[in-house]
């Protein structure tokens, strides 16, 4: 990197702050994170208070992605710049669906088998907002566990990298298939204190698809089936061609509570 690029890096490092924290019931408490500092919506439109990412799960508009993200937010907005409304919304799974505009395609959930430990994955999704490429971001890892935080099996927990504004993203099998939605990362720092050093290592975590499909099946069935019936009164029609992603919070940190 030249000195001038190191420079920038430096600048945009100091101008981080910490975001509110953000405390979901699916995970242990003490949950935080932190976002780069936000660009301004223009103006009229109130300002950014936080970024995540979500995908498509119907061809008629419906966004899947984690309810913190969407959490005190007075409205939300996906590229282009449509607003999008919360048609439900499930703290304790830590998911919400979003009504939003009609995508080319929609992702499909993996069917059959369940994903295993020691499967590859990916996770897509739009980190660090202002910071990186504004392109979808894609990193690979493997899942290590069946389970999150406390044995909670509506997690699993992976080593796939993920970073404040992936929350939400889709964790993918390498077929392209969902297995699961990106939540949470462990707070390193935390455990470092926690256990006088210790420094762990891509230690994140997703929410599984059986958890997704049957929030997507009770909670949001009945708000899909709204949504086609709207859009058919409209005149709206289905487009097709390749997937889509939007970004629609925080990636949340969990913390370990300090040694007794």
């Amino acid at each position: 990197m030249s000195s001038s690029q190191i420079a920038e890096a430096q600048r945009l490092a100091r101008e981080w702050r910490p975001s509110a924290s953000a405390t979901s019931p699916s995970l242990p408490s003490g949950i935080g994170g932190h976002r780069p500092g936000d660009r301004p919506l223009p103006a009229g439109r109130g300002a950014v208070v936080s970024t995540g990412s979500g995908f498509f799960v119907s061809g008629e508009g419906h966004v899947l992605t984690n309810a913190h993200v969407v959490r005190g937010c007075a409205a939300v907005h996906v590229p282009p710049g449509v607003t999008a409304r919360v048609v439900a919304r499930d703290d304790a799974s830590d998911l919400a669906l979003l009504d939003g505009p009609p995508p080319r395609a929609a992702a499909s959930f993996r069917a059959g088998r369940g994903i295993r430990p020691g499967a590859e994955v990916v996770v897509v999704g739009y980190p660090l907002r202002g910071l990186l490429a504004s392109e979808a971001n894609v990193t690979r890892g493997n899942v290590s566990a069946l389970a999150g935080p406390g044995d909670d099996r509506r997690l699993f927990q992976m080593t796939a990298p993920v970073q404040p504004g992936n929350s939400g993203g889709p964790v993918l099998d390498l077929a392209g298939r969902v297995v699961g939605v990106a939540v949470a990362r462990l707070d390193a720092q935390a455990v470092a204190r926690a256990t006088g050093g210790a420094l762990p290592q891509n230690v994140n975590f997703a929410v599984g698809a059986g958890t997704a499909r049957a929030f997507l099946d009770s909670e949001g069935g009945s708000a899909v089936r709204d949504g086609a019936r709207r859009r058919r009164a409209r005149g709206g029609t289905r487009r097709r061609g390749r997937a889509a992603l939007h970004r629609a919070g925080r990636m949340p940190a969990v913390k370990v509570p300090p040694s007794r």
